[in-house]
């Protein structure tokens, strides 16, 4: 296993704090025979989503190939039951991902980690400890990706202006009053703007509360007992539901809309990933998609000109997905089979390139 090609010490991935479990993870991944790229915050949910939910036994990377609980738990069982450090006596290449992970978990959440030295959890019970130091540790992550975040809206120039300008060309109007924002970002260029509602959905820098999370629907059940959960906490309704027990000063107004008089749906700079389906099936049932008049607009950038045909070919896909998957949850099951048909009959499924 090629695992000294992280581009960092694993021994300062370990000991320091400036890092964090995740980081540990997103780095194995990222360089394990050739690995996969991690551009957008998408892609970390995406991460969340294959090393905590899904399990490919026929996987190279040992990572996505168990159920990462599980595994944690079993590799930790066959430690040196005699010290209370994490060490091993066989050797190092056997299972060396997990138990650095494990060595992480020790050295930055001891507190949550000692009983678990001690050996006083059930199999179980330790299941449940290591996804609260897998979330403790995520935690660091969105705290590191907030101050990167404030950064560069700090440091861009005229933000707020060109954010507006933008906002302004998708709607096709320089009146913004009319305009619903749900906002999948963390800033808020448009504090200064009259829009009929604005909603950061997913916690912003202001109030240092971004989160990072799954679809509830995605989340791993315990195998002995289905009304255990082991990853509920790091669902994004869980996760915005804890924002609400941390923000004293919640703002009241309402996000609404009068669904008849909503004549189209413009999505922009979302990559359609599956961690954020909840929201747009409570919309399309809100706006009642299949009989209302409502249109919906798929914008996207070429960021990448020599990448045309696969960026287009990646959107069409994610737009088809969605769609395919909110028609699945119909009682009508024809009416769920033929939605995307009934939207292009209807001229109400279309789809622009933002030059």
């Amino acid at each position: 296993m090629d695992n000294q090609e992280n581009d960092v010490n694993q021994y300062d991935l370990i000991e320091f704090s400036e890092y964090n479990m995740w980081d540990i993870i997103v780095r194995f991944v990222r360089n394990y025979k050739g690995g996969v790229k991690l551009n957008n915050w998408s892609d970390l949910e995406e991460l969340l989503f294959d090393v905590m939910c899904s399990t490919n036994e026929y996987s190279n990377n040992p990572l996505l190939k168990y159920n990462l609980i599980d595994k944690l738990c079993e590799v930790n069982e066959r430690r040196d039951r005699k010290s209370l450090k994490p060490i091993w006596k066989e050797p190092d290449d056997k299972d060396f991902i997990f138990k650095q992970i494990i060595r992480k978990a020790c050295v930055a959440q001891y507190d949550l980690f000692y009983m678990m030295l001690e050996g006083s959890y059930s199999y179980g019970d330790m299941g449940f400890q290591m996804a609260t130091i897998l979330l403790k540790e995520l935690n660091k992550m969105e705290e590191d990706f907030s101050s990167y975040l404030s950064k560069q809206v700090q440091f861009s120039s005229n933000y707020e202006f060109r954010s507006k300008m933008l906002l302004e060309q998708l709607a096709g109007t320089s009146n913004l009053e009319k305009t619903n924002i749900l906002s999948f970002n963390y800033t808020n260029p448009f504090i200064n703007i009259k829009t009929n509602n604005y909603r950061l959905i997913h916690g912003n820098l202001v109030d240092r509360n971004v989160i990072f999370g799954l679809d509830v629907d995605s989340l791993s059940y315990e195998k002995d007992n289905d009304d255990k959960i082991y990853f509920s906490q790091f669902s994004k309704q869980n996760r915005v539901i804890d924002n609400l027990f941390k923000n004293k000063k919640q703002d009241r107004k309402r996000w609404h809309f009068d669904a008849q008089k909503i004549n189209q749906v413009i999505f922009f700079g979302h990559s359609l990933s599956e961690a954020d389906y909840f929201y747009f099936q409570a919309l399309f049932d809100s706006i009642n998609l299949y009989s209302s008049d409502t249109t919906l607009i798929f914008v996207y950038s070429v960021y990448d000109k020599k990448k045309t045909l696969q960026i287009e070919e990646s959107y069409k896909n994610s737009i088809e997905t969605m769609l395919r998957i909110y028609g699945k949850s119909f009682d009508n099951q024809t009416h769920g089979r033929n939605l995307i048909q009934k939207l292009i009959l209807e001229n109400r499924l279309l789809v622009r390139c933002f030059e």
